[in-house]
């Protein structure tokens, strides 16, 4: 099993904006020798709330973006899952244990969204023209960020209202 590389936790820790609280940071260990393979920063309840905000933020602004360029991000997305999934396998199997017939089965959870997303990328612009067209009066539903509760003390289950 190729094991995933600390350049490439480096790479993912870059991606999470976590702020020097203090706190120790997680240890990932392998699971299959239970070796340390790296160190996470460990997020603050200040961390989440301000990812809390930044996430309403990117959500009103990807409100505001034509389905044009909505299309090409979810497009990008799912070609990055599928051209990534060997390296997203290594990190499965190496956290959780899983063999590389089970890690691929999470990637592939994940893969038929993808050519959803794909679908949806590729005609959701034409879709959304002609149902603009054809009547002003049809409703639509969207999970609009002013509806999203969240504080540091809430569940899962209670966090969006």
């Amino acid at each position: 099993m190729p094991r995933p590389t600390p350049a490439t936790y480096d790479r993912l820790r870059k991606l999470v904006p976590v702020t020097d609280s203090g706190a120790a940071p997680l240890e990932v260990f392998e699971s299959f020798t239970g070796a340390k393979i790296a160190d996470v920063p460990a997020a603050s309840a200040a961390d989440v709330t301000r990812m809390i905000a930044a996430g309403r933020e990117a959500a009103e602004s990807w409100q505001r973006t034509p389905m044009s360029i909505r299309a090409g991000v979810l497009i990008r997305f799912a070609d990055l899952v599928l051209a990534r999934r060997a390296e997203l396998m290594d990190i499965i199997q190496a956290e959780t244990g899983k063999a590389r017939i089970s890690a691929l089965e999470e990637i592939t959870d994940v893969a038929p969204g993808c050519g959803q997303t794909r679908c949806t990328g590729q005609v959701g612009p034409q879709l959304a023209r002609r149902s603009q067209v054809k009547s002003a009066k049809r409703s639509t539903s969207s999970i609009r960020p002013d509806t999203i509760n969240w504080s540091p003390s809430a569940t899962t289950e209670s966090a969006v209202a």
